[in-house]
C-alpha cells in the first residue's frame, strides 16, 4: 500500500470527530496526517483508453488504470469512461445487458478510501475488472477490484460479480496501516489513544468492505493479519473460491483433469458450501470413497458419484448425471435421499456454462451467478494457478486477440495528437475531443471488427474494401457520435486503426479531419497500406 496513511482513517477521523469533543490538539493531528499522505507519495495513477474490444466474447472498450491510487483517480476513471463510451453515466448508464467496459488494474495500492470509491464506481457503473498477466494488483488495488460488476436486468439476476485474474497475474489483500515512519511522531504527540480509535473505525471499515462484495468469511482472519509486506496472494485454486474470483473463459478440457477428479473437486467445493466449513473440510468428508453409481434422481437419470457418510435426509452423496458423462462436469449436484427413500433429490447444484449462459452454485448467491466458467472447481483446491497448462493461457490470449508475432507500425509524426499508452500491441491518442487507438493483433480481430461495421448499431456513411484492408465510416445510432475505423491484415496478423470523434459528423472540424488521414494515409503494416498512402 505503499509508505502512506490511508484515506480511510482520515473518514473515520471525521466520524470520530462527531462523537468526541474537537479539540484543537485532536484536528491538528488530523491535519498533520494530512500532509503526512500528501509528502510521501509518487504521482497518482493513469487511466487511459486500451482498445474499444476486450476479447471476442466481451466487446466492450478496455481501459487501463496504472500506477498508484490517490484522491481524485475516481474522477479520472469516470472521465476515461465517458470518453471511450461517447457519452456521461446520466446519458448511457447499465442497459440491464452485461458489462460496459472493463478496467485492467496494475497498480502497488495506495489510498484505501479512494480504492473502496472505486470499487463502488466500477459496480454503479456495470464495469468489469480484470488483472492481466504479468501485472499486479496489490493493497488497496485488491479492494477496487472487487467491485467489477455487471447488470443483468432479467432473469432475476440483476448486478453480478464480473473480477477475473489472468493465470501469471498477482493479486494481493493486507489490512490498512501505519507505516513505521510514522510512529515515532505518534508517540512524540502522545496521540496513540486517539490513533488506535481511528485504526478500529479503520478496519471495520477495511471487512466491512470485504463482506459487501463477497470475500468468504473464513478468510477475513487470514487477510486481516497481513501486515504492510506481507499479501494474502489469489495464488491457489482454493483462492478464487474464498474470494469469489474467477479465471477467464476457457474450455474445461485445457484443465487436463478426469471426470472423476473433477467431480471429487468440485463436490468438496459444494460441501464446503452447504456446511459453510473450509474447503479442507469439505474434502474430508469424501474420504477415500470412489466413484460409482449411487441411484437415480427424480427423472429416473443414473447418479455417478461418491457417497458421503451423513444422514441420508440431510446430505448422502454428491455426483453427476450419468448421461451426460460426454461433457466435462457442467453439473453436479449435493442429493439426500427422497422422502420415499428411492429417488436422490437434488438441493445443491454446480452448473458451468461452457459455451454461453450464467455458471453459479443454486440455490443462493454466495458462488455466481457469472456470466463465465467456474473451471476452477474441478482443479484441487491447493492446485497452483502459476501451474496451469499453457494452452490455457494460450487459448486466453488467443480470445484477447494477442499475436506474438505483430509489430506495431512505425509512426514517426503525431501531427499533434498527444500520446497516452505506448505498448508492443497499442497505442492511444488524445487530439482535443478525438480519441485514436492503434492496435495489433490476430486476423480475427480484423475479421470480427469488419463484422461489427455492418452491424445493427452502425450507420455507415464509407464503406471502402481493398485487396487488405478496408475503411468504415459513420456514426453511431446509440450516441450518434461519429467514428473512422481502417483495418490491415497480413497472413494471421492484422492491425486496426480507430478514431473515435466524441461529436456527430458534421461538428467534425477540418484539423480532426486533417489528422485522421494523416494517421491513416501514413501507416504501413507489413507492407499493407491504403492507396492514399504517402
Amino acid at each position: 500500500m505503499n509508505e502512506t496513511l490511508p484515506w480511510a482513517f482520515l473518514k473515520g477521523a471525521q466520524s470520530f470527530c462527531s462523537m468526541r469533543r474537537r479539540s484543537a490538539l485532536y484536528l491538528s493531528m488530523v491535519a498533520t496526517l494530512l500532509l503526512c499522505v500528501a509528502a510521501n507519495v509518487a504521482t497518482a495513477a493513469d487511466v487511459h483508453v486500451v482498445n474499444y474490444r476486450f476479447s471476442q466474447s466481451k466487446t466492450v472498450p478496455l481501459l487501463r488504470l496504472e500506477g498508484i491510487i490517490l484522491r481524485g483517480d475516481v474522477e479520472k476513471y469516470k472521465a476515461a469512461l465517458e470518453r471511450v463510451l461517447g457519452c456521461s453515466a446520466d446519458e448511457c448508464g447499465p442497459d440491464g445487458t452485461g458489462v460496459r467496459a472493463v478496467v485492467s488494474l496494475n497498480s502497488p495500492g495506495g489510498s484505501l478510501l479512494e480504492d473502496i470509491a472505486l470499487a463502488e464506481a466500477f459496480r454503479e457503473d456495470a464495469v468489469a475488472t480484470v488483472i492481466e498477466a504479468d501485472q499486479s494488483c496489490l493493497s488497496a488495488c485488491a479492494l477496487a477490484f472487487l467491485g467489477g460488476t455487471g447488470v443483468w436486468s432479467t432473469g432475476g439476476i440483476g448486478y453480478f460479480k464480473d473480477r477475473t485474474i489472468e493465470p501469471g497475474a498477482k493479486l494481493g489483500f493486507h489490512s490498512p496501516f501505519f507505516p513505521s515512519s510514522k510512529v515515532s511522531q505518534i508517540l512524540e504527540q502522545k496521540q496513540v489513544a486517539t490513533v488506535l480509535d481511528l485504526t478500529r473505525i479503520s478496519m471495520s471499515k477495511f471487512a466491512g468492505h470485504l463482506n459487501r462484495y463477497g470475500i468468504n468469511p473464513l478468510v477475513f482472519d487470514a487477510i486481516i493479519e497481513m501486515g504492510q509486506d506481507e499479501y494474502f496472494l489469489i495464488d491457489r485454486a482454493e483462492r478464487l473460491y474464498y474470494t469469489n474470483t474467477t479465471l477467464p473463459q476457457f474450455p474445461p478440457h485445457l484443465l487436463g483433469v478426469s471426470r472423476n477428479d473433477a467431480i471429487r473437486n468440485i463436490c468438496a467445493r459444494l460441501i464446503a458450501e452447504f456446511y459453510k466449513v473450509p474447503l479442507a473440510q469439505g474434502q474430508n468428508y469424501l474420504g477415500d470413497a470412489r466413484p460409482e453409481d449411487l441411484s437415480r434422481d427424480q427423472a429416473e437419470r443414473v447418479i455417478s458419484g461418491f457417497p458421503v457418510d451423513e444422514s441420508p435426509y440431510i446430505l448422502s452423496a454428491c455426483g453427476a448425471p450419468k448421461d451426460n458423462s460426454s461433457e466435462l462436469a457442467s453439473i453436479v449436484s449435493l442429493y439426500r435421499s427422497g422422502s420415499d427413500a428411492v429417488y436422490l433429490e437434488s438441493f445443491l447444484k454446480y452448473q458451468n456454462a461452457i459455451n454461453q449462459g450464467w455458471s453459479l452454485v443454486s440455490p443462493g448467491k454466495n458462488v455466481g451467478p457469472v456470466m463465465n466458467t467456474l473451471n476452477h472447481f474441478m482443479i484441487p483446491v491447493s492446485a497452483d494457478l502459476s501451474s496451469l497448462p499453457e494452452s490455457i493461457a494460450d487459448y486466453i490470449a488467443s480470445q484477447r486477440y494477442v499475436s506474438a508475432t505483430g509489430t506495431m507500425p512505425h509512426r514517426s509524426n503525431s501531427n499533434g495528437a498527444k500520446l497516452l499508452l505506448d505498448t508492443p500491441d497499442a497505442r492511444s491518442w488524445m487530439y482535443g475531443e478525438v480519441t485514436i487507438t492503434e492496435r495489433v493483433g490476430t486476423a480475427q480481430l480484423y475479421r470480427d471488427l469488419k463484422k461489427e461495421a455492418d452491424g445493427p448499431v452502425i450507420d455507415l456513411a464509407l464503406s471502402r474494401d481493398f485487396d487488405s484492408s478496408f475503411v468504415r465510416s459513420g456514426h453511431y445510432d446509440t450516441n450518434g457520435n461519429a467514428f473512422y475505423w481502417a483495418a490491415f491484415l497480413q497472413g494471421n496478423q492484422s492491425y486496426v486503426l480507430r478514431v473515435e470523434y466524441n461529436h456527430p459528423g458534421k461538428d467534425i472540424r477540418p484539423d480532426e479531419n486533417k489528422i485522421t488521414k494523416a494517421f491513416a494515409c501514413s501507416t504501413d503494416f507489413n507492407s499493407v497500406r491504403l492507396p492514399c498512402f504517402h
